[in-house]
């Protein structure tokens, strides 16, 4: 809570934060934010070992990732997801402009397991690049990421 990035790009600017405050306090999330009037993106990357125990994915929702905007429309604020296994240039999955349908409602992107192609056996390790983007001063959260396997 309370940690502030900031993108060090010129042509990137916006704020993050960290927060679990308010009627959120329930969630720790990362809060993007961009006054200019075209969309400033800043990128969340998540590397993530796949534990000894892995033997495949769960068949539906192998990946979740929680995601609040505040408009309903991916023009001022969105998500895109890509993930991919560590070293490879090419991605597993991608998923693009992401928003919340209701506006300041979380909801759930899934990644089901048949497009999770590379990153499938105990021990690799997995990248989860989430680009956020924003624009006048509209947010867009991201809050818990849920890998779901088999053992």
């Amino acid at each position: 809570p309370a940690s502030v990035l900031k993108a060090d790009a010129s042509n990137y600017n916006g704020i993050m934060t960290a927060s679990n405050t308010g009627s959120t306090a329930w969630m720790n999330y990362y809060d993007w934010t961009a006054s200019s009037g075209a969309l400033q993106g800043y990128n969340i990357i998540v590397r993530y070992t796949l534990p000894p125990d892995f033997t495949s994915w769960a068949a539906t929702d192998a990946i979740k990732i929680n995601l609040c905007t505040q408009e309903a429309a991916s023009t001022n604020d969105n998500l895109d997801v890509d993930v991919y296994l560590d070293g490879s240039g090419t991605a597993d999955a991608s998923s693009a402009d992401n928003y919340s349908a209701s506006a300041g409602i979380w909801e759930t992107i899934s990644i089901d397991d048949s497009v999770l192609g590379d990153w499938n056996a105990a021990g690799e390790s997995g990248v989860i690049v989430l680009h956020v983007q924003s624009a006048n001063s509209k947010y867009v959260r991201v809050g818990d990421i849920e890998l779901n396997y088999n053992r």
